[in-house]
């Protein structure tokens, strides 16, 4: 990969159509989701909505990255349809992707269906951080995706993956690369409720603070939004883009959208240009676009 890079940045999509054999297969929090889609859900998100967007961004990006929420209720089935998709891809070249806190409704005891099915587009791996290494870039993948009670949206990464962080980072740095960080809760104060955050940010926070990355990429709550939280040299810009299968209300709010970044090298510097896209018919057109230049002290290959 040379530089400069471009690649998309879709969250949310929700496109899957939960499908399932026994209601055992529902006797839990799951039952919920199904219910949400068959009022609402399926009304609001289109699969050929996501589709067209996916098309749409490919036409400039050379790489995908997904920050969760695939399927409405973590069904097997879902999780299926959704791999179908992925294997379009035929690996990981072009696509990386993390759970979101719908993928992973299921009992304490379950399995997550994601952990097998999509872990070819999850650097090959069930275990959190994983590194996907493009060229310059290094996409380092967290899952905040746990069980939760009823009505709770939550997120938590636990002590496993914040021990492992901090020396993934260092070693990206050292050896030059732009990271950008993929996870599906927001990591920024204020964001969200205790019922929808996530649990341990502070924590997260704590070790970009001493650590640093380029960029933080999450979903979760299906709209434009951009913080920032500080870093050893800097702001550390957070951005989310709408739900990538959002038709969107009455008023054309919420549609959907994405990110395409476009990562080159100043110097000591990395130099990212971000462009937000939303969906109008079947093409996207820009309704944002801003500017971050993001010091780096490592050593560039």
């Amino acid at each position: 990969m040379s530089l400069p890079f471009r690649f998309a940045h879709l969250s949310d999509p929700h496109f899957t159509e939960p499908r399932f054999d026994s209601w055992r297969e529902i006797a839990n929090k799951r039952a919920l989701s199904v219910l949400s889609w068959k009022l609402r859900r399926r009304h609001k998100y289109k699969a050929e909505v996501f589709y067209a967007l996916a098309r749409d961004a490919l036409r400039d990006a050379d790489f995908l990255a997904i920050t969760g929420d695939l399927t409405q209720a973590g069904l097997k089935s879902e999780c299926l349809q959704a791999a179908n998709w992925l294997a379009e891809f035929e690996g990981s070249e072009r696509l990386c992707l993390i759970p979101g806190n719908h993928d992973s409704i299921r009992v304490p005891q379950g399995n997550a269906y994601w952990q097998d099915l999509w872990r070819d587009w999850m650097a090959g791996t069930e275990r959190f951080p994983y590194l996907h290494r493009t060229g310059s870039l290094a996409f380092i993948g967290l899952s905040s995706a746990v069980p939760t009670p009823p009505f709770v949206a939550g997120g938590h990464l636990g002590t496993s993956q914040l021990a492992a962080l901090p020396a993934l980072l260092r070693e990206c740095r050292q050896a030059g690369l732009c990271r950008v960080l993929l996870v599906h809760h927001s990591p920024a104060a204020s964001v969200d409720s205790p019922r929808r955050g996530l649990s341990d940010a502070g924590a997260l926070r704590r070790i970009i603070a001493q650590q640093g990355v380029e960029l933080v990429l999450h979903g979760h709550n299906h709209r434009w939004l951009h913080h920032s939280i500080p870093g050893p040299s800097g702001d550390v810009p957070v951005l989310s883009p709408p739900a990538a299968a959002s038709l969107g209300t009455a008023e054309g709010r919420y549609r959907a959208g994405y990110y395409l970044f476009e990562v080159s090298a100043s110097g000591q510097a990395w130099q990212i240009r971000a462009e937000a896209r939303e969906m109008a018919g079947h093409a996207s057109r820009t309704v944002d676009e801003k500017f971050f230049e993001i010091a780096n002290a490592g050593d560039r290959p």
